[in-house]
């Protein structure tokens, strides 16, 4: 059996004992594999860096939980973590070069000089603040002909309810 053999418990043993006695059931192991450098064990316990004594000193990560309970438990080599991650840094660095190229091209294709850019944040910032003042002028003032109506005085309202109506039927009638 090598560093990363799981063997399930036996026929016999499984009839002659109750499935409790195998102590805790962990999660199984994710379907997509620990990429990178990993920090935590399936179980949940930390991950330690180990020496093979079969593999010519050879370091891996093991669940320091490993010996100690049973189930399965996170045993994976130093050298492969490392490429994995160097893989994983290797794709965010080329994910951030993409970001950035798109931020530094405008809509029509053209690469955008970042002084330009922080040129034209100002300016946006600007017509934002303007904008902002508007709305909040906007808000401060009548928004209906009812809003207009609740500011009048009672008198002035007594007038229009009585001269309106009085207006429209004279000039549907003459015109």
């Amino acid at each position: 059996m090598g560093l990363h053999s799981y063997t399930q418990p036996s026929e016999s043993s499984q009839h002659s004992e109750s499935p409790t006695s195998y102590g805790l059931v962990y999660p199984s192991q994710p379907s997509t594999p620990i990429l990178g450098i990993p920090r935590r064990c399936y179980c949940g316990g930390i991950v330690v860096l180990a020496s093979s004594s079969s593999e010519d000193n050879r370091q891996f990560y093991q669940c320091e939980k490993r010996e100690a309970r049973p189930g399965r438990h996170l045993v994976k080599w130093l050298d492969e973590s490392l490429v994995d991650k160097i893989a994983a840094l290797k794709c965010s660095v080329r994910e951030q070069d993409e970001h950035i190229k798109f931020v530094v091209t405008g809509s029509n294709g053209e690469r955008i000089d970042p002084p330009y850019m922080w040129d034209r944040l100002d300016l946006y910032q600007q017509e934002i603040k303007s904008l902002q003042h508007q709305v909040g002028l906007l808000e401060r003032s009548p928004r209906t002909i009812i809003d207009q109506v609740h500011s009048c005085p009672p008198h002035i309202i007594l007038v229009l309810v009585i001269l309106v109506p009085i207006v429209a039927f004279v000039l549907g009638t003459y015109m």
